[in-house]
């Protein structure tokens, strides 16, 4: 990120982010996301400054302070600097799919090169939509013959339509990208569901069968 101006500076001068998120809903069956973040600035004439992650602040809201979460402020950065980091997410789930994973190719900012690498096991079950004008995910085999690639790239990313009258889910371009494991025996898969494997721009009309036979096994209607 180019911080240009001092709006630039004061949104990305600090990061929150939740540490780590544990949660159980079966015996013996346990759900864990880890976030690890990294950062570093990099000075007009190339001098690389490395942020200490470590200097993160532990900061707890909500009721009864029960919402903790960490905060770190990036101390040195200035207009003119680049802002180089990343946020990575470790998901080890037993119970439950992955959220589902939705790549916009619109921000709120001008964005230069953007691109989406996914590499998926054979025998989880992936399902993806492009909508609004966004690309397709381009699908290949990976060269250990046990997961299947999915990737796009794109460049020059128009800055997001704010407008007022602007729809986000129906303007802004983006994919929408599901990882299940169907072959599970310990999360609900509806009978409509797909086995394993790839499916590309699925009818909205399957994904909303998957919807309801779910809630109907949920006792909702």
């Amino acid at each position: 990120v180019y911080i240009n101006d001092q709006a630039a500076l004061e949104e990305y001068s600090n990061f929150s982010f939740t540490e780590e998120y544990k949660s159980s809903s079966a015996a013996y069956s346990r759900n864990q996301v880890q976030t690890v973040l990294g950062a570093r600035i990099i000075k007009p004439d190339g001098t690389i400054v490395e942020v200490d992650v470590d200097e993160a602040v532990a900061v707890t809201s909500g009721r009864d302070e029960k919402d903790a979460y960490k905060k770190i402020a990036i101390s040195n950065l200035e207009t003119g600097d680049i802002l180089d980091y990343f946020m990575h997410d470790n998901y080890r789930l037993e119970s439950m799919n992955m959220p589902m994973q939705v790549f916009y190719f619109s921000r709120p900012n001008p964005v230069l090169h953007y691109s989406v690498h996914c590499e998926i096991a054979n025998n989880l079950t992936a399902e993806w939509r492009s909508m609004n004008g966004a690309p397709n995910l381009i699908e290949a085999p990976a060269a250990d013959g046990e997961s299947i690639i999915l990737s796009v790239e794109e460049k020059d990313l128009p800055k997001m339509n704010l407008a007022i009258w602007n729809s986000f889910w129906r303007d802004t371009p983006m994919i929408r990208l599901n990882i299940l494991n169907n072959a599970s025996n310990t999360i609900y898969v509806p009978g409509s569901a797909r086995k394993k494997g790839v499916y590309g721009n699925i009818d909205a009309k399957e994904i909303q069968r998957d919807a309801f036979n779910y809630f109907r096994n949920k006792g909702y209607y």
